[in-house]
């Protein structure tokens, strides 16, 4: 029969390893392995001229299509912008601002690391970062971040622009009877923080039919990636907030998903009238709200042409003959920033997809930002943040380690009390307990630090994966500190300070199979750091390093006689 100290042990390793395997289960669901590509691929081509019916585009698109004319096309035209905070063209396509960058963003750098490039084959020289200079488009060209249509019917083609003034623009369209007047009025340019991001849209439709019109709707739209998305892909994906929910996450078990495009072809609908509805990626949004909420009925996804796919919002109430309706919306075109996003209402800062940590992520992201603000650099500020929640948490590690310890200086008496009672297990439980009461030992203490931990590493991985604020972040030879090491550089060092501090551990009393696991823990967790990003890894690194100099203070400090005399 094992001793109870052996049973001790035996019980925390394997609670450890019920944890373990319960954060790889969950990563791996949740939490894949990030590979890190360009947010929103660079379009280099300018907005060309398409002149396709309606009818025509919608042609293989699942919808049910009404081949009815519902316009000439027009000669295609096209108007720049560029000043603020993006750059667009407003063309005849849409009538609506198309093509989308931010002047302030550039795309992220490619990451192709060692063992990548090893396992690729080698063909061509390891390039650890490439590109990462190109301009950010929010929208493609294909993309529209105002699309307006009937039924299944796209008005398409059918625009003329105008610039208005420096910073307002019109398009005018009539079709099938109905006279439609879109003006969008870009922010002044004197403007800062959430107003910049902001452009005013006003929706005129007027019903020239001899009957009421009904099933009109508003949309915005984009071509999408073949490819899969998913939490750690830079995918742009229909995005909406409706009844509570953010609909279009990336691979989130808790909410309504487009992970694949197939997932689109069929469009996904909500009675409810979105509270905003645009296009969503990791970091950047670009999404429309109706000033007055009540001039919407419903949401639903929609596919617009091969591989084109958005988010449409029906109109609540019909035009009657002759009546003309105003629509005012808001669109916001930009840079995920909690703050600002805070300014437009709480179901905004739901598009920054922290999970079921989300608290613990912002309270990490605010005290991140405060640090950053003194020290300029993100990755120095992360080596700060990992001081400041050590401190926080110390007096529980602290208690924790002494806990150990005092369980190590037991072992001896803990041997006498198996040896005198070792033909009765039940007395031999009750004195042993009674060994630990008197000591002020807890057996299963040193794993309380770990689990009150688990929803800070989590919240702080969400952080430096979603987090705009260290967009194209820094430190050292590090390019990106939201990918992955592309030198593995980080991994090892965690891995070797892991290492260490399991030297530090006291494994006499285990068996040599419990030995043998638990020293394969730092290359399943070293495994792990390949792919998380850089950042976070940075986070562990520092406080590994700081454990391991505070389990050596506690060695020094205190000896087994002096620790058991405390205790009583």
């Amino acid at each position: 029969m094992n001793s109870l100290e052996n049973q001790d042990h035996k019980s925390r390793l394997q609670l450890f390893f019920v944890l373990s395997m319960g954060a790889y289960f969950f990563w791996f669901s949740q939490l894949e392995p990030p590979v890190q590509t360009p947010v929103e691929g660079t379009v280099t081509d300018s907005v060309e001229e398409d002149t396709d019916d309606v009818a025509t585009v919608l042609e293989g698109s699942g919808a049910a299509v009404t081949k009815t004319t519902t316009a000439s096309t027009v000669p295609f035209n096209t108007l720049p912008y560029q000043e603020g905070a993006f750059h667009f063209d407003v063309t005849s396509t849409y009538g609506s601002p198309q093509y989308i960058g931010l002047n302030e963003y550039t795309v992220l750098p490619e990451i192709q690391s060692w063992w990548g490039w090893i396992f690729s084959g080698m063909e061509d020289s390891w390039t650890p970062y490439a590109a990462g200079t190109d301009e950010l488009k929010l929208l493609s060209k294909e993309g529209a971040l105002v699309v307006l249509g009937e039924n299944d019917n796209v008005f398409k083609d059918v625009f003329s622009v105008t610039q208005v003034s420096s910073n307002v623009f019109s398009s005018i369209a009539t079709v099938d009877g109905l006279q439609v007047t879109q003006l969008f009025t870009l922010p002044a340019q004197d403007v800062e923080g959430l107003e910049k991001n902001i452009i005013d849209v006003e929706i005129k439709i007027s019903n020239q039919r001899s009957e009421k019109v009904s099933n009109l709707w508003i949309g915005s739209m984009d071509k999408m990636d073949d490819g899969d998305a998913s939490r750690f892909t830079n995918s742009a994906r229909p995005q909406f907030y409706v009844e509570e929910e953010l609909v279009g996450t990336f691979g989130s078990m808790f909410s309504t998903s487009f992970l694949e495009l197939e997932d689109l072809e069929e469009p996904t609908k909500f009675d409810s009238a979105p509270e905003w509805f645009g296009i969503g990626s990791r970091y950047f949004l670009s999404a429309l709200y109706a000033e007055d909420q009540n001039d919407l009925a419903n949401v639903s996804t929609f596919k617009f042409g091969e591989g084109e796919y958005g988010v449409i919002s029906t109109l609540s109430q019909p035009i009657d003959p002759g009546a003309t309706r105003t629509i005012k919306l808001k669109a916001f075109v930009g840079p995920k920033y909690i703050d600002q996003l805070e300014q437009l209402g709480e179901s905004w800062t739901e598009s920054v997809e922290y999970g079921i940590f989300g608290f613990f992520s912002r309270v990490l992201l605010f005290l991140l930002k405060i640090i950053q603000a003194g020290f300029v650099n993100w990755g120095l500020s992360i080596l700060l943040l990992t001081l400041v929640v050590k401190v926080i948490f110390f007096p529980l590690t602290q208690k924790a380690f002494l806990s150990g310890k005092k369980m190590q200086a037991l072992q001896p008496k803990l041997a006498e009390v198996k040896e005198k009672y070792k033909d009765n297990a039940q007395l031999q439980q009750q004195e042993t307990m009674k060994l630990f009461t008197e000591n002020q030992v807890n057996p299963l203490g040193g794993c309380l630090p770990t689990l009150i931990q688990i929803p800070v590493w989590f919240s702080l991985y969400n952080v430096m994966l979603y987090s705009v604020e260290l967009y194209d972040s820094q430190f050292l030879y590090l390019q990106d500190l939201t990918s992955a090491d592309p030198y593995g550089v980080l991994p090892i060092m965690y891995c070797v300070l892991m290492f260490i501090q399991q030297k530090m551990m006291p494994m006499g009393n285990m068996d040599p199979a419990q030995q043998q696991m638990l020293k394969l823990m730092p290359l399943m967790f070293g495994i792990f750091m390949f792919t998380f990003p850089s950042g976070l890894v940075l986070y562990f690194s520092m406080n590994i390093l700081l454990t391991i100099f505070q389990q050596w203070l506690i060695r020094v400090q205190y000896d087994d006689k002096t620790l058991l005399q405390e205790a009583k």
